[in-house]
């Protein structure tokens, strides 16, 4: 079982390996995001080709599951 942890914009991204959720609105205003394993690069995601928020949380928890990490976290993106 994974635990999600949302980050507020000021908070710290933790340390500790986890998958990184990174959440934007793209030109519409809708919800997209992509997510990373934090021990790789962050490569900043495909803008237009992004998931919608409620895929790129369950692919996240999905390849959280497979690696086995056990947590999730969701930021929104950072300029």
């Amino acid at each position: 079982m994974n635990s999600i942890v949302y980050l507020s914009p000021r908070e710290d991204i933790p340390a500790n390996h986890h998958v990184a959720v990174v959440i934007h609105k793209d030109e519409r205003g809708v919800e997209k995001g992509y997510f990373y394993d934090s021990k790789e690069k962050n490569f900043g995601g495909s803008g237009p080709f992004d998931w919608l928020m409620k895929e790129v949380l369950d692919r996240a928890t999905r390849y959280a599951t497979e690696q086995g990490i056990s947590t999730v976290v969701v930021r929104a993106k950072r300029d």
